[in-house]
């Protein structure tokens, strides 16, 4: 419990809706990626005193995060991390004792399979301890990265193709993944 604070299964139920689904202001119908697990760890530096302890240190808190099974954007998966130092004291019994409290949001980046990077806010919440380790919720916000295409843009760009192949029935799937793949590569 002293250095490591695991993310739970559930962690991977809040990325979708915190990062995944949502987008910045004014981002309406753009093609953001769905994720289907995240895995991660938080560490603290220094390591957090023992729960038999009342010592308070300010560690470096560091969260590492992988994004899995990605679908949309041209996106398959992510890397995340971020790191905040402590402004107030804090130890294992601090943090069991404020179990269901929000902590304080961490910064970080995604960096994407396409190459792409999103800037997110990650705030953890503990929501119970075994013996070894806390449990705990990640919740993460979109604030800020590259856009991706909206559905309005692709939808030009595969009529576009269309219209150029000579009005061809029965390659529409195929001219929207082309337009999607070429929208990505110009919002890189």
């Amino acid at each position: 419990m002293r250095k490591v604070l695991g993310l739970l299964a559930a962690v991977a139920l809040c990325l979708p809706v915190g990062v995944i689904s949502a987008g910045s202001a004014g981002a309406a119908n753009t093609v953001l990626p769905k994720c289907k697990t995240l895995t991660g760890t938080q560490t603290y530096k220094p390591g957090l005193p023992p729960v038999s302890s009342n010592k308070l240190v300010k560690p470096v808190t560091t969260t590492n995060a992988l994004i899995k099974g990605c679908v949309g954007g041209g996106i398959t998966s992510g890397k995340s991390s971020g790191s905040l130092k402590a402004t107030t004291g804090t130890n294992c019994k601090k943090l069991i004792a404020d179990t269901g409290k929000p902590g304080k949001p961490t910064p970080a980046k995604i960096t994407w399979s396409n190459g792409q990077t999103s800037t997110v806010s990650n705030t953890i919440t503990v929501t119970g301890s075994t013996p070894t380790a806390l449990k705990a919720k990640l919740v993460t916000k979109y604030t800020g990265g590259p856009e991706p295409p909206s559905r309005d843009e692709i939808a030009r760009l595969a009529y576009y193709f269309y219209e150029r192949r000579g009005r061809q029935d029965g390659q529409d799937v195929d001219d929207w993944l082309s337009a999607e793949r070429e929208l990505t590569r110009h919002y890189q």
